[in-house]
């Protein structure tokens, strides 16, 4: 019978520190194997290895015929795993911890969830949150979560770490009788290596020395433990031993083993994560399991979004209610009206210039202003406003939607709603490895594309349906104000030089929904900048680290660009010189802010046109995906502690 684990030739350097030099070693089906040894043998690279958390230099290891690292989707199916430190997420119960990691495998079994808290001593405790629980009982939930899916092989780190004596004891009996069952599970298990007792319940130990410079062979006390990995051809840094004396039985349909006491990830090969339906599935489980993650981890932060949003709801109408002395919303006045009562209202402005002028016939005064000019800007307005109604093409304030699409998607809601979504991806990796639960995500079935494309997308999905929700609010406000909800139909003019106003030769006109999609698509784009900036801290950096340093960008980086501005208009005079800081990505979160102001529709008061929008677009499209690109080549290479 093959065996399930088998390692040959394996060799693993960290600089010039040598981890493992050429170790071989096989478990067969039916064995407890205890792997052994002293602190820095080599034993946790050892195990990262096997669950393809990290990429030897040379050699092979291969579960169930499978490579550890070419292979991995098919060798993690073979197995489970527990860390020295139980991987659990304290939010969750426990049983929620388990439906979670079988999610990972497919659908989730509730039969077996159940049955494996009840195996381990757990179904009292099993619907309470695992952030109460004892260390003990964090162990006993991790090992219930190495055998969901009745894996072929088992690999338990420091397994009786915060056990009591009978728990130990249970453990053990455990073990045995899992070897010895015939439904082609498997187990390996590592014991902590103590004075005394180490070897209870083992068919097998592999005991190896530390590495050493020379690669020589040692002893300790006139007893040869076995030399450095590549001292002995045929075996491993050290021998295999049986257990108490017994002689070898026939291997049973499972086996047990040991794992080391830490476990790291390297970067994983780089595969497709949609390569079959297989992956298919798994990616759209782990954007599920992202979802309900965040949901159960941040719903306070939610609520209070909830809340702030009903305290400026109830602030406005209040403010309202006082300053208009109803209750009610106002008559709604269509836009057409509004243009002629502006152009009624330049005419004016005409004739009373033009009153002015009789009075200095110079037709100016000091300072450069110009009566001629003034007159002509007002006529301009006039026919600008008049092509306007002609053509039925509203300004883009003229409708309860797009006023709602103007502030909620590019005023100070986006500006802060883009903070709390950029806090909340630089979690995502650095919370995952303060709460030591990537190495468990990475050793089971998965691509680390799969993981980052599926926090990515998760991210993005909770950001849109929180922007999606808080324009319905601002909607809902502005059709109050405006006594209408207006019409949904139609079309809009936009300048496309923000400098003039919306008229005749300063114009782009598109349907009012498609103005709103678009306004929204800008809006998600700027978030989704700012995720992959934050998923990029959060894969070099801690938990605390990647929140300090996102924050401090994005609330820092706008006020030293200001200030940069400021010197660079007083050094040369001009702001058009400070121009380009525009362009850094601090500056472009908001784009639908450059289209048009939320009021007024004059001279140098349309915003910065189409043009300027254009132009943010392309470059928040290119910091996205430098982000992204980054974050992902960064999260292949980065090694975690497990």
């Amino acid at each position: 019978m093959a065996p399930i684990v088998e390692v040959d030739g394996l060799s693993k350097s960290f600089g010039h520190v040598r981890a493992l030099n050429g170790i071989s070693l096989s478990v067969a089906e039916g064995e407890v194997f205890g792997f052994l040894g002293p602190n820095g043998a080599g034993k946790t690279t050892t195990i990262r290895i096997l669950l393809g958390l990290q990429r030897a230099d040379s050699g092979t290891a291969k579960v169930g015929g499978f490579d550890c690292w070419t292979a991995h989707a098919k060798a993690a199916r073979l197995l489970g795993a527990t860390l020295e430190q139980p991987a659990l997420y304290g939010f969750l119960s426990g049983r929620d911890n388990l439906r979670l990691f079988a999610r990972l495998l497919g659908p989730v079994d509730e039969k077996q969830v159940s049955e494996l808290l009840d195996l381990v001593g757990m179904k009292e405790r099993g619907d309470d949150k695992v952030k109460r629980y004892s260390m003990g009982m964090r162990q006993r939930l991790a090992l219930a979560q190495a055998m969901l899916g009745k894996p072929k092989l088992l690999i338990l780190d420091e397994p009786t770490n915060g056990l009591d004596p009978n728990g130990i004891h249970g453990l053990r009996i455990l073990l045995r009788k899992l070897g010895r069952q015939g439904d082609g599970d498997r187990e390996i298990d590592r014991w902590r290596h103590r004075r005394t007792g180490h070897h209870q319940g083992l068919d097998h130990r592999q005991l190896p020395d530390r590495p050493r410079a020379d690669d020589q062979p040692r002893t300790r006390g006139g007893r040869h433990r076995g030399g450095p990995a590549g001292a002995h051809p045929a075996r491993s840094r050290g021998r295999v031993h049986r257990a108490d004396g017994r002689g070898a039985r026939k291997p049973a349909q499972r086996s047990a083993a040991a794992s080391s006491s830490s476990t790291s990830t390297a970067c994983s090969a780089a595969i497709n994560p949609f390569g079959s339906a297989d992956s298919v599935m798994t990616f759209i489980n782990l954007v599920r399991i992202e979802l309900m993650k965040t949901w159960r981890s941040r719903w306070i932060v939610f609520a209070v979004m909830g809340g702030i949003f009903l305290l400026i709801a109830g602030g406005l109408y209040t403010y309202y209610v006082i300053s208009q002395h109803r209750w009610n919303p106002p008559p709604a006045v269509a836009w057409q009206t509004t243009l002629r009562q502006e152009i009624a209202t330049n005419q004016q402005s005409i004739t009373q210039l033009q009153q002015i002028k009789q009075t200095q016939p110079s037709g100016g005064f000091r300072g450069g202003f110009s009566i001629d000019d003034e007159i002509k800007r007002e006529q301009q307005a006039i026919a600008d406003d008049q092509y306007l109604i002609d053509n039925n093409i509203a300004p883009l304030q003229s409708f309860s939607i797009t006023l709602a699409a103007l502030f909620a998607l590019g005023g100070i809601v986006m500006f802060l709603l883009i903070r709390i979504f950029g806090w909340l991806a630089s979690e995502e990796i650095a919370g995952e490895r303060s709460d030591r639960t990537i190495a468990i995500l990475l050793s089971r079935p998965m691509s680390r594309d799969q993981l980052l494309l599926a926090k990515a997308v998760a991210s993005f999905l909770i950001s849109l349906a929180v922007v999606v929700v808080t324009f319905l609010i601002v909607y809902a406000m502005v059709a109050f104000i405006e006594g209408s909800i207006g019409p949904i139909q139609g079309q809009v003019g936009i300048a496309v030089d923000g400098t003039k106003a919306v008229g005749a030769g300063n114009l782009v006109v598109m349907p009012i929904l498609l103005f709103v999609l678009m306004c929204l698509g800008a809006a998600m784009l700027g978030v989704l900048c700012v995720q992959g900036m934050s998923l990029l801290v959060s894969v070099v950096t801690g938990r605390w680290a990647a929140i300090g340093i996102t924050l401090a960008v994005l609330f820092g980086a706008p006020l030293v660009s200001g200030v940069v501005t400021v010197i660079i208009t007083l050094i040369s005079g001009s702001t058009g010189n400070a121009h380009f800081l525009n362009y850094f990505f601090v500056n472009v979160l908001a784009p639908v802010s450059a289209i048009a102001p939320v009021f007024a529709n004059g001279p140098a008061s349309a915003g910065t046109g189409m043009n300027e929008f254009a132009a943010q677009i392309a470059t928040l499209t290119v910091w996205t995906v430098a982000f992204f690109g980054a974050a992902w080549l960064l999260f292949h290479r980065k090694q975690e502690a497990g």
